[in-house]
């Protein structure tokens, strides 16, 4: 029987990158559940993250990459922000800091606690190089 005919079925595709990870995408939307070392962002020349806003379970990691060609950073630190707007942390989530992340490099953070994140790059945040994680 087709997905078409099952009342309320979600389809959902297997995607497989050439380096052997998978992620679970639905056709509506990317749910960001990934099988294996995190749920992928880009970070771009565009100072963009891609996607700008990702959805992992609780307990999930995100794994972000810098294909840009300049360092960048994946801070969720209202210390470390010039405009408090920049971030935003559920309660009692701990802030997090990449550091630099030089062309090519990567950075992963797991995340422990339910709710809606808002992170920066430090070198572009006063261009608006945010992105959005929501951990449900």
């Amino acid at each position: 029987m087709s997905a078409n005919r099952i009342p309320n079925a979600r389809r959902t595709a297997l995607l497989v990158c050439v380096c052997g990870l998978a992620w679970a995408c639905s056709t509506d939307n990317f749910t960001g559940i990934h099988l294996g070392g995190g749920a992928p962002v880009s970070i771009t020349d565009q100072l963009t993250f891609v996607p700008d806003t990702i959805t992992v379970p609780v307990d999930g990691t995100v794994l972000w990459t810098n294909n840009s060609t300049s360092w960048h950073t994946v801070t969720a630190d209202p210390s470390l922000a010039q405009d408090s707007a920049s971030v935003l942390l559920p309660d009692s989530a701990a802030p997090f800091n990449s550091d630099s992340i030089a062309p090519n490099g990567t950075f992963s953070h797991r995340f422990t606690v339910a709710g809606t994140y808002k992170y920066f790059s430090i070198p572009d945040e006063a261009s608006g190089m945010v992105g959005w994680v929501v951990v449900q």
